[in-house]
Parts: structure tokens; C-alpha cells; sequence
């Protein structure tokens, strides 16, 4: 999953970044199991429990967050 910056300050944007880790395993909806960070983006690496539920419970959490721009790449 990439989170592309919305021009707040780095510590902002790691903040709102490990706030939407938390809410992913604190709701059951994965494990994270990497982040990084680089060129304007940071990731976060997710195994989901069910694809079909995570990634729009992801998106929605996103979205409260006020994390506009999720891209989310699966792999099988």
C-alpha cells in the first residue's frame, strides 16, 4: 500500500501512517509486516485475514484519517 504526502511535515505524515497500522491490527483486518518510506511516499506491507473485507475496511480508515491517496497493490 503506497501514501503519497499531502505536504504536511514528515512527522505528521508518520504519525497519521502508524495510526492507520494500529487500526489495522487493533480491528483484526491484518498483520503489518513492513513500512518504509521514500520519494514523496511511505508504504505499509499488510497479510490480510480476507482481501474482500480489508482492503475496503483499509480504504475506510484511510479516509477517516484524512489519508487521501491509498494505492493498494495485491499479491496472491
Amino acid at each position: 500500500m503506497k501514501l503519497r504526502g499531502e505536504g504536511l511535515s514528515l512527522d505528521e505524515e508518520l504519525a497519521r501512517r502508524n495510526e492507520l497500522a494500529d487500526r489495522i491490527e487493533d480491528n483484526g483486518i491484518g498483520v503489518v509486516v513492513g513500512s518504509g518510506l521514500g520519494r514523496g511516499e511511505m508504504d505499509i506491507g499488510v497479510e490480510l485475514a480476507d482481501a474482500t473485507i480489508g482492503v475496503p475496511a483499509i480504504r475506510e480508515i484511510a479516509e477517516e484519517l484524512g489519508i487521501a491517496d491509498v494505492e493498494i497493490d495485491r499479491q496472491d
